[in-house]
């Protein structure tokens, strides 16, 4: 259990990073930036994916800690 836990903690890690790496920015600073311009089909569908990633990351984040405090 907590192996896959860390096996998809880990992916939407380098997810993250990967976005991070191909916009030189964190998700905040990308967010504020596709809000002030104009809309961008490729950068929507980035700003997207890197949502769910941050969102599902701290979501088996949470898993694990719920776990271990049960142990």
């Amino acid at each position: 259990m907590v192996t896959e836990i860390l096996y998809r903690i880990s992916n939407y890690s380098d997810e993250i990073e990967a976005f991070e790496k191909k916009h030189a920015k964190a998700l905040k600073e990308f967010q504020k930036e596709y809000e002030s311009n104009k809309e961008d089909l490729e950068k929507y569908d980035d700003l997207m994916a890197w949502e769910f990633a941050e969102q599902g990351r701290e979501y088996w984040d949470q898993k694990l800690k719920d776990l271990k405090s049960a142990l």
